[in-house]
């Protein structure tokens, strides 16, 4: 099956479980073609649109807050995996819709881009499309730093009792 992701068309994607499965429930959904190509013609002037969807982990998966999402972790969800390699790859080409993304660590403080397979920055080879949330790198050091003063004030704390 040959798909063709043009400029003003869209893809509602939907997850309901963060680190589920893909292609399963709980999961998230993915276009998985074991024939065919994804050619991509829409550009940054002309976006495609990807509406992110998260569902409440029920067995109806009605729209509500994404389960097992965290803020502060890097995620790669397979969203589209075909035969052949892709086609016209450009990540400017995408919009990513997050009007229907909720979570239970809302706002996130990161960004969320498409990226192709076997980049470096997702993993798989260049046949398969990922969505991937990145936490913004401040957050982490704020994370971080944060440890650092807990720990330095225990170890200072300690060394005063000896």
């Amino acid at each position: 099956m040959n798909q063709t992701w043009a400029g003003t068309g869209s893809y509602d994607w939907e997850i309901n479980r963060a680190n589920g499965t893909v292609g399963a429930d709980p999961g998230w959904d993915s276009l998985l073609s074991t024939t065919g190509t994804l050619t991509i013609t829409a550009t940054g002037a002309s976006q495609f649109n990807l509406n992110v969807f998260s569902l409440l982990e029920t067995p109806v998966d009605t729209g509500g807050v994404l389960s097992n999402f965290t803020n502060t972790q890097t995620y790669t969800w397979l969203i589209a995996d075909f035969l052949n390699p892709v086609s016209g790859f450009d990540a400017t080409a995408f919009n990513i819709n997050l009007t229907q993304f909720d979570s239970f660590n809302s706002p996130y403080p990161g960004t969320f881009s498409v990226a192709l397979g076997g980049t470096g920055v997702a993993p798989g080879d260049n046949s398969q499309v990922y969505l991937v949330y990145v936490p913004e790198p401040t957050t982490l050091a704020l994370l971080g730093a944060g440890v650092a003063i807990v720990a330095f004030r225990f170890r200072k704390r300690f060394r005063a009792k000896a």
